[in-house]
């Protein structure tokens, strides 16, 4: 009544915990704990109680036919009012494991495909979450956009590493600004989402006594790189790697930094 008519949710919430604190059928009390996460969610705007009693109700009543809702609805509190995207990831692939070809598996992959992308530059990941829906659900209307999001996704080879300006450091300097320029077929070049994205752009030089501080994009065929050289490094030519965020790299066909 407190619920459906009166709308008195506080009031509804307290006669709710009334029904499980007594024995009774499982499955009634499995619908009521349920009920009352989503009035915590959504009427009360309680999200970390609503969590709370999400993750309850899934532990407790494993075998309720509404555990998958459950989970959901925690994945989406987490992506949502917690900020917690990562858990909110953590928990939809739990779901696409543990019930695959379920249907909620298919808008479980979804949501990690573009958590991954919009939140992490996860570019891999998301790839592989959308190709796994295409060939767990190749005739859902979902299957089309997946392919056209994994064609966008596959981001083109990095440009080669051809030039770099300063094109010798001597030992000791510290805090270098060099420029970067790459060979691009048109088909290739470097890429970098901007901050607020834990993968970037990187850059390495090989061998030893030289530490890369930062690294700059300007456009797909320039990076600008901040080093510095150590006072015992050794002499000679060396190649420089770049790689981009969805992890291809491209190294330089010889030494370019000396």
């Amino acid at each position: 009544l407190y619920d459906q008519e009166i709308k008195n949710y506080p009031e509804a919430v307290r006669a709710y915990e009334g029904v499980l604190r007594e024995s009774g059928d499982m499955l009634k009390k499995g619908d009521v704990a349920l009920r009352l996460a989503e009035i915590r969610a959504a009427q009360l705007n309680e999200p970390q109680e609503a969590l709370e009693m999400y993750q309850d109700f899934a532990q407790k009543y494993y075998s309720h036919p509404k555990r998958l809702e459950a989970l959901m609805a925690t994945a989406k509190l987490k992506e949502g009012p917690l900020a917690d995207v990562q858990g909110a990831i953590n928990i939809y692939r739990n779901v696409a494991d543990s019930y695959p070809r379920s249907g909620v598996d298919e808008q479980a992959l979804l949501r990690i495909a573009e958590l991954s992308r919009n939140h992490f530059a996860d570019y891999p990941g998301a790839i592989e979450a959308l190709r796994r829906l295409v060939r767990d659900f190749p005739f859902s209307q979902n299957a089309a956009y997946s392919q056209l999001q994994i064609a966008k996704l596959l981001a083109p080879p990095t440009a080669t590493p051809a030039s770099c300006t300063p094109a010798t450091l001597t030992n000791g300097m510290s805090n270098v600004n060099v420029t970067l320029l790459g060979a691009s077929n048109g088909d290739t070049g470097f890429f970098d989402p901007g901050a607020g994205f834990p993968n970037r752009i990187a850059a390495a030089v090989s061998g030893s006594g030289v530490t890369v501080n930062s690294v700059t994009y300007n456009n797909p065929t320039n990076v600008a790189l901040n080093l510095s050289v150590a006072s015992g490094a050794a002499a000679g030519a060396r190649t420089i790697t770049i790689t981009n965020p969805d992890g291809q790299s491209a190294t330089s066909g010889s030494g370019i930094l000396t």
